[in-house]
Protein backbone atom coordinates (compact mmCIF):
# COMPACT_ATOMS: atom_id res chain seq x y z
CA UNK A 1 0.00 0.00 0.00
CA UNK A 2 1.04 3.27 -0.33
CA UNK A 3 0.18 6.13 2.04
CA UNK A 4 -1.06 9.59 2.19
CA UNK A 5 -0.15 12.39 4.28
CA UNK A 6 -2.95 11.64 5.84
CA UNK A 7 -2.15 7.90 6.52
CA UNK A 8 -4.91 7.07 4.92
CA UNK A 9 -4.23 4.40 2.21
CA UNK A 10 -4.00 4.13 -1.52
CA UNK A 11 -4.55 0.98 -3.45
CA UNK A 12 -1.53 -0.27 -5.31
CA UNK A 13 -1.35 -2.52 -8.50
CA UNK A 14 2.08 -3.69 -9.25
CA UNK A 15 2.95 -3.55 -13.28
CA UNK A 16 6.44 -4.68 -13.10
CA UNK A 17 8.96 -5.04 -10.17
CA UNK A 18 12.77 -4.38 -10.26
CA UNK A 19 15.60 -4.63 -8.02
CA UNK A 20 15.89 -0.64 -7.36
CA UNK A 21 12.07 0.32 -8.34
CA UNK A 22 8.84 -0.31 -8.98
CA UNK A 23 6.88 1.05 -11.33
CA UNK A 24 3.21 1.06 -10.45
CA UNK A 25 -0.42 2.95 -11.18
CA UNK A 26 -2.68 3.75 -8.33
CA UNK A 27 -6.44 5.09 -7.61
CA UNK A 28 -8.71 5.40 -4.96
CA UNK A 29 -11.28 3.54 -5.17
CA UNK A 30 -13.49 5.67 -2.87
CA UNK A 31 -13.44 8.56 -5.37
CA UNK A 32 -12.56 6.73 -8.57
CA UNK A 33 -9.37 9.17 -9.01
CA UNK A 34 -6.45 7.06 -11.03
CA UNK A 35 -3.28 8.28 -12.21
CA UNK A 36 0.59 7.51 -11.66
CA UNK A 37 2.50 9.24 -8.84
CA UNK A 38 3.06 12.31 -8.20
CA UNK A 39 6.88 13.51 -7.99
CA UNK A 40 7.68 10.39 -9.97
CA UNK A 41 8.40 10.09 -13.36
CA UNK A 42 6.01 9.73 -15.95
CA UNK A 43 6.97 6.39 -18.38
CA UNK A 44 5.96 7.01 -21.68
CA UNK A 45 4.23 4.61 -24.10
CA UNK A 46 2.99 2.94 -21.19
CA UNK A 47 -0.73 4.11 -20.71
CA UNK A 48 -3.78 1.89 -19.49
CA UNK A 49 -6.40 2.79 -22.15
CA UNK A 50 -6.89 5.54 -24.78
CA UNK A 51 -9.24 8.20 -22.61
CA UNK A 52 -8.65 6.06 -19.35
CA UNK A 53 -7.07 8.69 -17.33
CA UNK A 54 -4.93 5.51 -15.64
CA UNK A 55 -1.15 5.86 -16.42
CA UNK A 56 1.84 4.08 -15.09
CA UNK A 57 3.91 6.06 -13.01
CA UNK A 58 7.61 4.86 -10.95
CA UNK A 59 8.36 4.79 -7.50
CA UNK A 60 11.79 6.73 -7.34
CA UNK A 61 15.23 4.32 -6.51
CA UNK A 62 15.14 2.52 -3.12
CA UNK A 63 16.09 5.25 -0.29
CA UNK A 64 15.08 7.95 -2.36
CA UNK A 65 12.66 10.70 -0.80
CA UNK A 66 9.49 10.76 -2.11
CA UNK A 67 6.69 13.33 -1.93
CA UNK A 68 4.21 10.60 -0.56
CA UNK A 69 6.80 9.11 2.31
CA UNK A 70 5.66 9.85 5.59
CA UNK A 71 7.95 9.19 8.44
CA UNK A 72 8.37 5.38 9.15
CA UNK A 73 5.97 4.67 6.23
CA UNK A 74 7.40 2.40 3.61
CA UNK A 75 6.71 3.39 -0.26
CA UNK A 76 4.91 0.27 -0.89
CA UNK A 77 3.54 -2.09 2.31
CA UNK A 78 2.68 -5.58 1.25
CA UNK A 79 1.87 -8.21 4.16
CA UNK A 80 4.13 -11.58 3.62
CA UNK A 81 3.04 -14.38 1.11
CA UNK A 82 0.65 -11.98 -0.76
CA UNK A 83 1.48 -11.24 -4.29
CA UNK A 84 0.96 -8.36 -5.76
CA UNK A 85 -1.66 -8.32 -8.54
CA UNK A 86 -0.43 -6.97 -12.41
CA UNK A 87 -2.88 -4.96 -14.80
CA UNK A 88 -4.35 -8.40 -16.04
CA UNK A 89 -5.64 -9.83 -13.01
CA UNK A 90 -6.93 -6.45 -11.63
CA UNK A 91 -8.82 -5.72 -15.01
CA UNK A 92 -10.23 -9.31 -14.83
CA UNK A 93 -11.50 -8.76 -10.98
CA UNK A 94 -13.34 -5.41 -11.95
CA UNK A 95 -15.23 -7.06 -14.87
CA UNK A 96 -16.33 -9.81 -12.83
CA UNK A 97 -20.08 -9.64 -11.75
CA UNK A 98 -20.09 -10.65 -8.00
CA UNK A 99 -23.22 -11.37 -5.84
CA UNK A 100 -23.09 -11.47 -2.14
CA UNK A 101 -26.17 -13.57 -0.53
CA UNK A 102 -26.38 -11.85 3.40
CA UNK A 103 -25.15 -8.75 4.03
CA UNK A 104 -25.20 -9.68 7.98
CA UNK A 105 -21.87 -8.62 9.51
CA UNK A 106 -19.21 -11.01 7.36
CA UNK A 107 -21.39 -10.27 3.91
CA UNK A 108 -21.25 -6.21 4.73
CA UNK A 109 -17.49 -6.45 5.87
CA UNK A 110 -17.09 -8.35 2.61
CA UNK A 111 -19.00 -5.74 0.11
CA UNK A 112 -17.10 -2.79 2.20
CA UNK A 113 -13.89 -4.57 1.53
CA UNK A 114 -14.12 -5.46 -2.06
CA UNK A 115 -15.12 -1.89 -2.99
CA UNK A 116 -12.65 0.13 -0.81
CA UNK A 117 -10.11 -2.58 -2.48
CA UNK A 118 -11.29 -1.99 -6.08
CA UNK A 119 -12.02 -5.48 -6.32
CA UNK A 120 -15.09 -4.83 -7.15
CA UNK A 121 -16.99 -1.69 -8.26
CA UNK A 122 -20.45 -0.66 -7.50
CA UNK A 123 -21.78 -1.31 -11.02
CA UNK A 124 -20.35 -5.40 -10.43
CA UNK A 125 -21.49 -5.79 -7.09
CA UNK A 126 -25.08 -6.61 -6.05
CA UNK A 127 -26.33 -8.09 -2.90
CA UNK A 128 -29.34 -10.25 -1.75
CA UNK A 129 -30.74 -9.66 1.74
CA UNK A 130 -34.10 -10.94 3.21
CA UNK A 131 -34.29 -8.07 5.90
CA UNK A 132 -35.36 -4.55 3.62
CA UNK A 133 -34.05 -2.64 6.98
CA UNK A 134 -30.50 -4.14 6.57
CA UNK A 135 -30.62 -3.79 2.74
CA UNK A 136 -31.68 -0.12 2.89
CA UNK A 137 -28.92 0.22 5.26
CA UNK A 138 -26.42 -1.31 2.31
CA UNK A 139 -27.89 0.78 0.09
CA UNK A 140 -27.18 3.92 1.83
CA UNK A 141 -23.69 3.11 2.87
CA UNK A 142 -22.24 1.65 0.10
CA UNK A 143 -24.73 2.55 -3.56
CA UNK A 144 -24.79 -1.06 -4.48
CA UNK A 145 -27.68 -2.29 -5.81
CA UNK A 146 -29.59 -5.08 -3.14
CA UNK A 147 -32.23 -7.54 -3.79
CA UNK A 148 -34.88 -8.27 -1.44
CA UNK A 149 -37.14 -9.98 -3.59
CA UNK A 150 -35.02 -13.50 -3.85
CA UNK A 151 -32.00 -14.85 -5.13
CA UNK A 152 -32.25 -17.16 -8.63
CA UNK A 153 -32.62 -14.17 -10.70
CA UNK A 154 -29.53 -12.32 -9.10
CA UNK A 155 -27.42 -15.86 -9.12
CA UNK A 156 -28.60 -16.30 -12.37
CA UNK A 157 -26.46 -13.12 -13.39
CA UNK A 158 -23.84 -13.34 -11.77
CA UNK A 159 -20.27 -14.70 -12.05
CA UNK A 160 -19.18 -14.90 -8.63
CA UNK A 161 -21.49 -16.10 -5.79
CA UNK A 162 -20.65 -15.15 -2.30
CA UNK A 163 -23.04 -16.94 0.18
CA UNK A 164 -22.95 -15.17 3.35
CA UNK A 165 -25.40 -17.56 5.42
CA UNK A 166 -25.71 -19.65 8.71
CA UNK A 167 -24.83 -23.09 8.30
CA UNK A 168 -28.56 -24.35 9.14
CA UNK A 169 -29.92 -21.88 6.10
CA UNK A 170 -27.07 -22.46 3.41
CA UNK A 171 -28.99 -25.68 2.06
CA UNK A 172 -32.14 -24.51 1.83
CA UNK A 173 -30.28 -21.29 -0.51
CA UNK A 174 -28.60 -24.13 -2.46
CA UNK A 175 -31.33 -26.35 -3.02
CA UNK A 176 -33.64 -22.82 -4.37
CA UNK A 177 -30.29 -21.55 -6.74
CA UNK A 178 -29.05 -24.75 -8.09
CA UNK A 179 -31.11 -25.10 -11.03
CA UNK A 180 -29.54 -21.10 -11.86
CA UNK A 181 -26.46 -22.35 -11.08
CA UNK A 182 -23.95 -22.68 -14.13
CA UNK A 183 -20.76 -24.37 -14.63
CA UNK A 184 -18.50 -21.55 -15.16
CA UNK A 185 -19.64 -19.38 -11.74
CA UNK A 186 -17.48 -19.75 -8.69
CA UNK A 187 -19.26 -20.52 -5.74
CA UNK A 188 -17.90 -19.18 -2.40
CA UNK A 189 -19.45 -20.65 0.86
CA UNK A 190 -18.50 -18.73 4.33
CA UNK A 191 -20.55 -20.99 6.26
CA UNK A 192 -19.22 -22.76 9.10
CA UNK A 193 -18.81 -26.39 9.55
CA UNK A 194 -20.63 -26.64 6.23
CA UNK A 195 -18.05 -29.07 3.47
CA UNK A 196 -17.50 -28.88 0.09
CA UNK A 197 -18.61 -32.07 -0.48
CA UNK A 198 -22.00 -31.65 0.99
CA UNK A 199 -22.40 -28.42 -1.55
CA UNK A 200 -21.33 -30.13 -4.23
CA UNK A 201 -24.11 -32.92 -3.86
CA UNK A 202 -26.77 -30.02 -3.40
CA UNK A 203 -26.09 -28.52 -6.42
CA UNK A 204 -25.27 -31.12 -8.57
CA UNK A 205 -22.89 -29.60 -10.92
CA UNK A 206 -19.21 -29.82 -11.71
CA UNK A 207 -18.55 -26.28 -10.61
CA UNK A 208 -15.49 -24.04 -8.74
CA UNK A 209 -16.12 -24.56 -5.47
CA UNK A 210 -14.86 -22.38 -2.05
CA UNK A 211 -15.31 -22.98 1.46
CA UNK A 212 -13.83 -20.08 3.10
CA UNK A 213 -13.40 -19.33 7.11
CA UNK A 214 -13.34 -15.99 8.23
CA UNK A 215 -13.47 -14.10 11.27
CA UNK A 216 -15.22 -11.02 12.68
CA UNK A 217 -12.04 -8.82 12.43
CA UNK A 218 -12.79 -8.64 9.03
CA UNK A 219 -15.50 -5.72 10.03
CA UNK A 220 -12.52 -3.70 10.65
CA UNK A 221 -10.54 -5.22 7.49
CA UNK A 222 -8.24 -6.81 10.06
CA UNK A 223 -9.88 -11.06 9.49
CA UNK A 224 -7.98 -13.66 9.78
CA UNK A 225 -9.44 -16.45 6.83
CA UNK A 226 -8.84 -19.65 5.97
CA UNK A 227 -9.51 -21.17 2.59
CA UNK A 228 -9.98 -24.31 0.67
CA UNK A 229 -11.29 -25.41 -2.69
CA UNK A 230 -12.78 -28.04 -4.62
CA UNK A 231 -10.74 -30.05 -7.54
CA UNK A 232 -12.73 -27.51 -10.31
CA UNK A 233 -10.90 -24.77 -9.42
CA UNK A 234 -8.33 -23.35 -10.70
CA UNK A 235 -5.04 -21.78 -9.45
CA UNK A 236 -6.32 -17.71 -11.63
CA UNK A 237 -9.80 -18.46 -9.90
CA UNK A 238 -7.87 -19.00 -6.40
CA UNK A 239 -5.67 -16.22 -6.70
CA UNK A 240 -9.29 -14.15 -7.71
CA UNK A 241 -11.07 -15.53 -4.84
CA UNK A 242 -7.82 -14.96 -2.53
CA UNK A 243 -8.23 -10.85 -3.59
CA UNK A 244 -11.51 -10.89 -1.88
CA UNK A 245 -10.55 -12.11 0.92
CA UNK A 246 -6.85 -9.92 1.51
CA UNK A 247 -9.25 -7.05 1.42
CA UNK A 248 -10.84 -7.37 4.80
CA UNK A 249 -7.55 -9.04 6.20
CA UNK A 250 -5.01 -11.81 5.78
CA UNK A 251 -6.05 -15.39 3.85
CA UNK A 252 -3.91 -18.48 4.54
CA UNK A 253 -4.79 -21.57 1.56
CA UNK A 254 -5.28 -24.77 3.81
CA UNK A 255 -6.59 -28.20 3.11
CA UNK A 256 -10.22 -28.93 3.52
CA UNK A 257 -9.37 -31.53 6.74
CA UNK A 258 -7.30 -28.26 8.36
CA UNK A 259 -10.63 -26.06 8.61
CA UNK A 260 -11.90 -27.55 12.00
CA UNK A 261 -8.81 -26.60 13.36
CA UNK A 262 -8.84 -22.86 11.62
CA UNK A 263 -12.48 -22.63 12.94
CA UNK A 264 -11.23 -23.29 16.71
CA UNK A 265 -8.03 -21.03 16.00
CA UNK A 266 -8.72 -18.01 14.15
CA UNK A 267 -12.52 -18.48 13.60
CA UNK A 268 -13.06 -18.68 17.98
CA UNK A 269 -9.98 -17.21 18.54
CA UNK A 270 -11.13 -13.58 19.33
CA UNK A 271 -13.59 -15.17 21.67
CA UNK A 272 -10.47 -16.20 23.99
CA UNK A 273 -7.89 -12.61 23.22
CA UNK A 274 -11.61 -11.01 24.49
CA UNK A 275 -11.39 -12.78 27.52
CA UNK A 276 -7.58 -11.97 28.09
CA UNK A 277 -8.13 -8.18 27.53
CA UNK A 278 -11.06 -8.00 29.49
CA UNK A 279 -8.45 -9.94 32.30
CA UNK A 280 -6.14 -7.18 31.94
CA UNK A 281 -8.80 -4.43 32.59
CA UNK A 282 -10.31 -6.11 35.41
CA UNK A 283 -6.52 -6.40 36.69
CA UNK A 284 -6.01 -2.69 36.29
CA UNK A 285 -9.54 -1.78 37.31
CA UNK A 286 -7.82 -4.25 41.16
CA UNK A 287 -5.07 -1.96 40.89
CA UNK A 288 -6.72 1.47 40.83
CA UNK A 289 -6.75 2.34 37.30
CA UNK A 290 -10.09 3.94 35.89
CA UNK A 291 -11.89 2.18 33.31
CA UNK A 292 -11.16 4.72 30.28
CA UNK A 293 -7.47 3.72 31.12
CA UNK A 294 -6.99 0.37 31.86
CA UNK A 295 -9.29 -0.27 28.55
CA UNK A 296 -7.14 1.80 26.31
CA UNK A 297 -4.08 0.16 27.37
CA UNK A 298 -4.98 -3.22 27.55
CA UNK A 299 -6.53 -2.78 23.58
CA UNK A 300 -3.48 -1.29 22.44
CA UNK A 301 -1.07 -3.70 24.35
CA UNK A 302 -2.88 -6.49 22.90
CA UNK A 303 -2.99 -4.79 19.85
CA UNK A 304 1.15 -3.55 19.81
CA UNK A 305 1.91 -6.97 20.67
CA UNK A 306 0.32 -8.49 17.71
CA UNK A 307 1.92 -5.60 15.42
CA UNK A 308 5.18 -6.40 16.50
CA UNK A 309 4.77 -10.59 15.99
CA UNK A 310 3.59 -9.69 12.35
CA UNK A 311 6.07 -6.26 11.48
CA UNK A 312 9.31 -8.14 13.13
CA UNK A 313 8.23 -11.76 11.72
CA UNK A 314 9.86 -13.24 15.41
CA UNK A 315 8.62 -16.19 17.55
CA UNK A 316 7.14 -14.42 20.05
CA UNK A 317 8.83 -16.49 22.76
CA UNK A 318 12.20 -14.19 21.28
CA UNK A 319 9.57 -11.05 21.70
CA UNK A 320 8.38 -12.23 25.41
CA UNK A 321 12.82 -12.48 26.06
CA UNK A 322 12.89 -8.89 25.61
CA UNK A 323 10.52 -7.68 27.86
CA UNK A 324 11.93 -10.01 30.80
CA UNK A 325 14.33 -8.35 32.53
CA UNK A 326 16.36 -10.19 35.83
CA UNK A 327 14.59 -10.33 38.70
CA UNK A 328 11.85 -7.95 37.77
CA UNK A 329 8.15 -7.07 37.52
CA UNK A 330 7.31 -9.08 34.09
CA UNK A 331 9.36 -12.27 35.11
CA UNK A 332 7.11 -12.66 37.82
CA UNK A 333 3.95 -12.37 36.12
CA UNK A 334 4.69 -14.56 33.97
CA UNK A 335 5.74 -17.10 36.38
CA UNK A 336 2.09 -16.76 38.10
CA UNK A 337 0.47 -17.26 34.54
CA UNK A 338 2.89 -20.37 34.29
CA UNK A 339 1.59 -21.47 37.61
CA UNK A 340 -1.93 -21.41 36.79
CA UNK A 341 -1.69 -22.96 33.51
CA UNK A 342 -1.86 -20.43 30.76
CA UNK A 343 -0.61 -21.67 28.04
CA UNK A 344 -1.56 -25.07 28.47
CA UNK A 345 -5.31 -23.82 28.51
CA UNK A 346 -5.28 -21.92 25.16
CA UNK A 347 -3.72 -24.95 23.33
CA UNK A 348 -6.75 -27.18 25.42
CA UNK A 349 -9.11 -24.24 23.95
CA UNK A 350 -7.79 -25.00 20.64
CA UNK A 351 -7.78 -28.74 21.20
CA UNK A 352 -11.25 -29.02 22.24
CA UNK A 353 -12.82 -26.28 20.09
CA UNK A 354 -11.58 -28.35 16.79
CA UNK A 355 -13.02 -31.60 18.20
CA UNK A 356 -16.10 -30.17 18.54
CA UNK A 357 -16.25 -28.17 15.19
CA UNK A 358 -15.29 -31.58 13.82
CA UNK A 359 -18.71 -33.48 15.92
CA UNK A 360 -20.73 -29.91 14.43
CA UNK A 361 -19.40 -30.90 11.03
CA UNK A 362 -20.26 -34.35 10.71
CA UNK A 363 -23.76 -34.15 12.58
CA UNK A 364 -24.55 -31.08 9.99
CA UNK A 365 -23.18 -33.22 7.29
CA UNK A 366 -25.27 -36.10 8.10
CA UNK A 367 -28.19 -34.29 8.43
CA UNK A 368 -28.00 -32.42 5.40
CA UNK A 369 -27.29 -35.48 3.17
CA UNK A 370 -30.16 -37.54 4.62
CA UNK A 371 -33.03 -34.24 3.88
CA UNK A 372 -31.43 -32.57 0.99
CA UNK A 373 -28.79 -35.28 -1.32
CA UNK A 374 -31.24 -38.30 -0.91
CA UNK A 375 -32.56 -39.80 -4.23
CA UNK A 376 -36.03 -38.66 -3.63
CA UNK A 377 -34.70 -34.82 -3.40
CA UNK A 378 -31.82 -34.62 -5.61
CA UNK A 379 -35.03 -35.76 -8.55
Amino acid sequence: MVYLPTGKPLSIRMSAVRADRAVVWWFNPRTGEARHLPGSRQRSGRGLGAGSGRRFGELPAAGRRHPLKTPGRPYVRTRALIPALNYNEHLMAEMKRILVIGAGNIGGALIGGMLSSGVADREHLRACEASEERAQEIREKWGIEVVTTGNRDPVSQAEVIILSVKPQTLPYVLKDIRDVLREDQLLISVAAAFPISVIEKIVQKKMPVFRVMPNIPVVVDEGATGLSTNAAVTREQRRFVENIFRSVGVVCVIDEEMMDAVTALSGSGPAYIYMVIEALIAGGLKMGLTHQVATRLAEQTVLGAAKLVRETMLHPAILKDRVITPGGVTISAIHELERHGLRAMLISAVETATKRSRQLTESLKAKVEEEFCSPKQTR
